[in-house]
């Protein structure tokens, strides 16, 4: 039987692994370095509160991740988000501002300050980039929307999504759908409006068509953490804990051997890099020094989750909707922070609410120094700010997660990057690149690359041996 080894154990390894072995029926072993799956993707229970420690949702936009919930068993458990959630604020001069979906509704709102959406209104009538460079966020939201909306809209929209900053992110990596809206029709709202127009001829709502993320959020009953457990469920004793991948050689007798702290080598017909690129970095500096450079060029901003819980009481804000996101500039560091028990009912205990506040990132960098005192006390303080508790209230809950590599950035070439390291994969047959360095950061994109993975190295091997 063929034997493939995954290097990594957080949604990515797990559900290449899951498909290979439940699918093709290959022998498949998971290498973790750490004490537990998941990765980031990881759920705490405590005094009945529901704390995510990194992702803790995604859009229900993907036929993939509904047949991976369905394979895993666990299609029952999916919780869609309330429909307050459909409810998102901005915090700028000293008010939580929401933003309106509806063009019309979003032009009269104060989102934007009047010279911002003037600005805005006039997007239809800028020329289309001709030139195929590699542009930034910034770039593109500053020429086409204007400084204003970038940086009271697409700013925070990077830090939420990224913990990026939008000066060196990569328009085509992060946001390649944008990126088409332009090349093919235009401009944002000229696109929007022909995909509306052949929704309506194909006899769908057009109203499904808006400017924000498309799918509705969506999570488990028990968190994220219900999908680990459902996947390490099928890979069973495969699953290596503890298990640091020092490097990887060509096998002697075809295949390869990869090189395990404190363990003897093993073999392996195909291997699957799925761990974050800083890690891939080091273990792939003998099999390709290419590939290992362009991982070692991806970089990862420190961030930081806090989750704190209070009483209804506690809260003058009535935190009915998604959260909010905070522009720089507004003298406040947190990044925003999520509604966490409008968005799930059910996270909090009854007459208790759970949010869950982002601090750090590419643009707060100095966050990752400060002792986690200092980080919670400062959530607290620009939380009180916002929304009005009292500075003598304290939270029923406090729990921090820090993370010093959080999220890997596309920054500008990335594309570039990912090129030399698929070029790897034809430099050595039967390795494998997959998670979130590569082509998308969240739980929907890791799991649409991992079926997409799993499917190559089906083709590569063909039939499992019997």
């Amino acid at each position: 039987m063929f034997h493939i080894a995954v290097i990594g154990g957080g949604i990515s390894g797990l559900a290449v692994a899951f498909r290979l072995k439940r699918a093709v029926g290959y022998q498949v072993t998971v290498l973790e370095a750490e004490d537990r799956p998941g990765g980031k993707a990881h759920t705490e229970v405590i005094d009945g509160f529901t704390c995510e420690a990194g992702t803790n949702s995604w859009l229900d936009k993907e036929q993939a991740a509904r047949d991976l919930l369905e394979e895993a068993g666990i299609s029952d458990r999916i919780k869609p988000a309330s429909q307050s959630a459909e409810r998102r604020f901005i915090y700028r001069a000293n008010q939580l501002r929401e933003v309106k979906l509806h063009p019309l509704k979003f032009m009269t709102s104060s989102v934007l300050p009047l010279g911002a959406r003037l600005r805005l209104a006039l997007e239809p009538f800028v020329a289309k980039q001709t030139q195929t460079s590699d542009e930034t966020l910034a770039d593109f939201a500053t020429r086409r929307l204007g400084k204003g909306a970038c940086d009271i809209l697409i700013g925070p929209m990077a830090s939420g999504i990224y913990a990026g900053d939008p000066n060196e992110m990569s328009l085509k990596s992060c946001f390649n759908k944008v990126y088409q809206l332009e090349q093919q029709h235009g401009g944002l709202i000229k696109g929007m409006l022909a995909l509306k127009k052949a929704k309506k001829a194909a006899g769908e709502d057009p109203s499904a068509v808006t400017a924000g993320p498309s799918g509705r959020i969506t999570s488990l009953e028990g968190g994220v953490s219900d999908l680990v457990q459902a996947l390490t469920a099928e890979i069973g004793t495969d699953l290596k804990l503890g298990a640091r991948v020092l490097g990887i050689a060509p096998g002697a007798q075809g295949g390869f051997t990869l090189h395990i702290e404190g363990s003897e080598p093993m073999t392996a017909d195909a291997v699957v890099t799925a761990t974050p690129a800083w890690s891939a970095a080091e273990y792939l500096k003998q099999l390709d020094p290419d590939a290992a450079t362009a991982f070692s060029e991806i970089p990862y901003p420190s961030l930081d989750v806090i989750c704190l819980g209070y009483h209804k009481n506690q809260v003058p804000h009535d935190l009915h909707g998604f959260g909010f996101l905070v522009p720089r500039g507004q003298d406040k560091t947190i990044l925003g922070s999520l509604w966490t028990s409008s968005i799930f009912p059910g996270r909090a205990p009854q007459d208790h609410v759970l949010m869950r506040t982002m601090i750090g990132g590419m643009l707060e960098p100095q966050v990752g120094e400060w002792p986690p005192e200092r980080v919670i006390a400062t959530v607290r303080e620009e939380l009180s700010a916002i929304l009005g508790i009292p500075t003598g209230e304290a939270p029923v809950l406090t729990r921090i997660f820090r993370h010093p590599r959080a999220i890997p950035q596309y920054h500008v070439g990335h594309a570039h990057r990912v090129a030399r390291i698929r070029a790897a994969e034809s430099r050595h047959p039967g390795f494998f690149a997959t998670g979130n360095a590569l082509l998308g950061v969240g739980v929907i994109d890791c799991i649409r690359e991992s079926v997409a993975t799993a499917h190559r190295v089906s083709l590569f091997l063909g039939p499992a041996k019997t």
